[in-house]
C-alpha cells in the first residue's frame, strides 16, 4: 500500500496529461486565442492587479508540474500581459517552481525504478555526472537540446541536489525567457494596433542580438571551465 502512494501522484500527472489532449484546452494557449480573450484579461489583470501576478505563477508552474507542452506560449503571454522585467520575473518564478516539484516528485518512485533496472549502470553515470552537474544543467537550459521536463526528471535520477537544480533553471533559463516576454510584448503592441502578426515584425535584430548575447554570456564561463578542467 506504502508503494502504491508513492505512485499516485504520477498517475495523477499521466492521467492530466492524457485528459489535457483529449479536451478542448489546447485550443485555448494559442495565439488566436489570447488574441480573441485579450481584452477581458487585461481588464482582470488591472482589476486584480495583486492577484493576477499569483494566479499567473500558479497556472505556469501547474502546467511545469503536468508536464503539458505550453511553457514557451505562457511566457509569450507574460510579455503580453506584465511589463518588463516583472514579466520576466514571474516566468522563471514559476517555471523554477514547477521544475523543482516534479523534481521532487520524481525522485521517490522513478529514482527507485531506474535504479533497479539500470543498477550500476546508472551509478556510474551518477558520479560521472556530478563532476560537473551545474555547469552541464546551465548548458542545457541555455541551448535546450532536451525538454524541460526530462532535465527536471533526469535530475531526480541522476542525484543532483535541489538547489542545484532550482538556481540553474533561473540563470539558464534567462535568455529564451526574456525572448519569449519580448514576443510577448510586441503581439502586444500588434495586437492593439490592429495588425496583423508575421514572423517578420515580430522578430528583429536587436531582440536576436539580446537572446544571443544572453546566451553567450551564460555559455562562455561554462565552456571555459571545461576546456580548463
Amino acid at each position: 500500500m506504502g508503494t502504491l502512494k508513492k505512485w499516485i501522484p504520477l498517475l495523477i500527472i499521466a492521467i492530466a496529461l492524457i485528459g489535457f489532449f483529449l479536451s478542448d484546452l489546447p485550443e485555448y494557449f494559442t495565439l488566436q486565442s489570447l488574441k480573441a480573450h485579450e481584452k477581458q484579461l487585461m481588464l482582470f489583470i488591472s482589476s486584480h492587479p495583486i492577484l493576477s501576478p499569483f494566479i499567473y505563477i500558479a497556472l505556469y508552474a501547474l502546467t511545469v508540474i503536468f508536464l503539458l507542452p505550453v511553457g514557451v506560449f505562457l511566457s509569450i503571454a507574460g510579455g503580453f500581459f506584465f511589463a518588463h522585467p516583472l514579466s520576466e520575473i514571474y516566468i522563471l518564478i514559476a517555471s523554477t517552481l514547477g521544475a523543482c516539484i516534479v523534481f521532487l516528485l520524481a525522485k521517490g518512485p522513478c529514482r527507485d525504478l531506474f535504479l533497479k533496472k539500470a543498477g550500476h549502470r546508472l551509478k556510474k553515470l551518477e558520479k560521472n555526472f556530478k563532476k560537473n552537474d551545474a555547469s552541464f544543467l546551465l548548458f542545457l537550459r541555455v541551448i535546450p537540446l532536451s525538454p524541460f521536463w526530462l532535465v527536471n526528471m533526469g535530475c531526480a535520477f541522476l542525484g543532483v541536489r535541489l538547489w542545484t537544480l532550482a538556481w540553474t533553471t533561473i540563470v539558464g533559463n534567462i535568455p529564451s525567457t526574456v525572448i519569449n516576454s519580448e514576443i510577448g510584448t510586441k503581439l502586444g503592441t500588434i495586437f492593439r494596433s490592429g495588425q496583423e502578426y508575421t514572423i517578420t515584425n515580430i522578430f528583429n535584430w536587436r531582440m536576436l542580438f539580446l537572446m544571443l548575447a544572453l546566451a553567450l554570456l551564460i555559455v562562455l564561463p561554462v565552456l571555459f571551465k571545461k576546456k580548463t578542467n
